[in-house]
């Protein structure tokens, strides 16, 4: 089944694996990877990964109904995301709102840092190591044994579905498009939490609340935009 957002964990534990290996900093500006992103410079990786960028969530706007079926390359994502009108809800290190373009950012970031796609990065690092053989970046041309369809209520009403509207998988990309089983998200539970994918160091910063600028925890300033 499609895990959505529980995606952006294996996205960030990607990031700082590269951070380990010394092919990234997570206080690294946006603008070192990304340069003619607008504002680049006055966000940083940790931004990204913390929600703390103010970059507008692109699933919130008429972008995602422009491309959700029609999909997009990574570097037609990254161009749209950029060119959201308003592309800030606040500068960058202020305030805390969820935004899946953060993690679409991240994996632009590590498709640049490693030359590999996000979904072949994901396989070899992390899916491959740790046996999650049932793990991988999702694709409806995929014939993938036991897949689960996915449901939506009618109007709202409970108990009463009908199927999904189709997403291309493009869209969701590193914020959201890994497909998994319930073993497998045990596995990596357990791999997780025993040390066996990033150091103990690494961990502790993966598992630590995100703070804000001035140091206040991320919580203490969630923004409203347009509110």
């Amino acid at each position: 089944f499609r895990i959505g957002s529980l995606t952006k964990q294996f996205t960030a534990a990607g990031v700082l694996l590269l951070a380990e290996q010394g092919k990234l900093k997570v206080d690294d500006r946006l603008s070192l990877y990304l340069p003619s992103f607008p504002q680049g410079n006055e966000v940083t990786l940790r931004d990204l990964l913390d929600h703390t960028s103010g970059i507008h969530n692109f699933t919130e706007g008429p972008l995602i109904d422009r491309i959700s079926t029609a999909g997009a390359t990574v570097e037609e994502l990254v161009g749209d995301i950029a060119g959201q009108s308003p592309l800030y809800d606040f500068e960058p290190g202020t305030g805390w709102w969820y935004s899946n373009s953060n993690y679409a950012l991240l994996g632009a970031i590590i498709e640049k840092v490693t030359g590999k796609s996000w979904g072949a990065f994901m396989k070899a690092e992390i899916f491959d190591k740790l046996g999650m053989a049932d793990t991988a970046a999702d694709d409806a041309r995929d014939v993938v044994a036991g897949r689960a369809s996915g449901y939506t209520l009618i109007d709202g009403a409970p108990g009463k579905f009908r199927n999904a509207n189709f997403t291309d998988m493009s869209v969701p990309y590193a914020a959201g498009a890994l497909r998994s089983t319930a073993d497998d998200m045990a596995r990596w539970n357990e791999a997780l939490f025993a040390g066996r994918l990033l150091k103990p160091e690494s961990l502790k910063e993966m598992l630590a609340p995100g703070r804000l600028r001035n140091g206040a925890e991320t919580q203490t300033a969630i923004a409203w935009p347009g509110g």
